[in-house]
Order: structure tokens, then C-alpha cells, then sequence
């Protein structure tokens, strides 16, 4: 029974891509209605659904923590004066000759 049914399952495959092979209008025609349909199906789950979905909100509102970005800034300052002291050092060219 099993072999049966991949047998019919192959030869309606080989069915179906004979007649593609033979009529390359009828497989451009099919080729642009799939990739019509996936397009569609794209910009209406991106876009449509997006559109009219209701955000979902928890109700908390964002605070500012400025103590936390005194903290981030601070480390920001503290690592810019590291990198500009390190810049400003000179090294011996191994490659120069002297």
C-alpha cells in the first residue's frame, strides 16, 4: 500500500513538471502567481496586521535614572582621558633605521 502511494505521488510529479517543461508560458504564468501570492501574504502579515494590532502596554511608565547616567557618563569621561593619554605617547619605529 505504502509503495503504491509513492509511486502514484511520483508519477503525478513527473505529470505535473512535464507539463511545465512543455508550455514555458504556462511555467512563467504559475512562477509569477506564486511570487504574487507570497507577496501578498508578506504585506499582509507585516503590514496590515501591524497596523491595525493594538500595541500591548504594561502600564509602567519610564523614569530617567540621572544618578545612572551621571555613572555612565562619568565612566565615559574617565575612558576618553585613558585613550587620549595613551595616543599622545610615541614608540620607537622598529623598522626605521637610525
Amino acid at each position: 500500500m505504502n509503495n503504491r502511494f509513492i509511486l502514484k505521488i511520483k508519477n503525478s510529479c513527473c505529470v505535473i513538471l512535464r507539463a511545465f517543461a512543455e508550455n514555458p508560458l504556462c511555467t512563467i504564468a504559475f512562477s509569477f502567481l506564486i511570487v504574487l501570492a507570497l507577496g501578498v501574504f508578506i504585506f499582509y502579515r507585516y503590514y496590515v496586521l501591524a497596523e491595525f494590532s493594538e500595541l500591548k502596554t504594561t502600564g509602567k511608565t519610564l523614569e530617567f535614572q540621572e544618578e545612572l547616567y551621571r555613572q555612565v557618563l562619568k565612566k565615559w569621561q574617565e575612558r576618553d582621558e585613558r585613550l587620549e593619554s595613551a595616543g599622545s605617547q610615541k614608540y620607537l619605529d622598529p623598522f626605521q633605521r637610525e
